[in-house]
């Protein structure tokens, strides 16, 4: 994947939320996790939104941040995906289309959970949550 980063749409932001944001004086990125007090007080003026989101980035979804959610590391699959599971639960993670697919196996038959977009941790942390996975 050749850019791996993406600006956020504001609708996205939470609390909670992982980014990084870029300093005013410095063009060093800094990892943020969105709380209560967070940068939200630079969201009130909305003539400066345009600069704010400039200053903010979202790492896409990688391997090891998967593994970090506990799933382990099946296969790397066809070339286009890797394989990941978890109890009774496989994934799918293609990520140069920012694509996830989950999967159950029950008994003889498989049942498809979710299929669609996920482009970073944040997203893929959401729909497990949502599962209740």
């Amino acid at each position: 994947m050749e850019n791996k980063y993406f600006t956020p749409d504001i609708e996205d932001l939470y609390v909670g939320y992982k980014l990084e944001i870029k300093g005013k004086h410095d063009t060093n990125w800094q990892p943020v996790v969105l709380g209560k007090d967070a940068i939200w007080h630079k969201f009130t003026n909305l003539e400066n939104l345009g600069q704010v989101m400039e200053q903010l980035r979202v790492p896409y979804l990688t391997k090891e941040q998967i593994e970090g959610e506990e799933w382990k590391y099946l296969s790397e699959g066809y070339a286009e995906h890797q394989a990941f599971y978890k109890d009774d639960f496989q994934m799918s993670c293609f990520y140069d289309k920012h694509l996830l697919k989950i999967i159950k196996k029950e008994s003889s038959k498989t049942i498809v959970l979710y299929q669609g977009s996920c482009k970073c941790i944040n997203d893929f942390r959401k729909i497990i949550k949502l599962l209740g996975i």
